[in-house]
């Protein structure tokens, strides 16, 4: 089960700016790419903490790379506007 939750689900510790989910429920994909190394491909960036990684990675400053070839279930897209 993907213990992932829809976005507002949770609203302990809603930030001053009014800000929730910014962490702890899917890592999020960003447009940085970062070399495979040994080969021509590359990896690209995902940010903040997902529900399956120890609390001391849920920060939004967190960092990993993926590739987006597979299928991962606490890797996510925000869309902002």
């Amino acid at each position: 089960n993907n213990p992932a939750m829809a976005l507002g689900g949770l609203t302990k510790g809603v930030s001053p700016l009014g800000l929730v989910d910014m962490v702890g429920n899917v890592q999020e994909w960003t447009s940085s790419k970062v070399p495979n190394i040994g080969t021509t491909s590359f990896w690209y960036v995902t940010k903040g903490g997902a529900w399956n990684e120890h609390e001391s990675l849920l920060e939004v400053s967190n960092s990993s790379k993926n590739n987006p070839k597979w299928g991962y279930d606490y890797n996510g897209f925000r869309c902002a506007r």
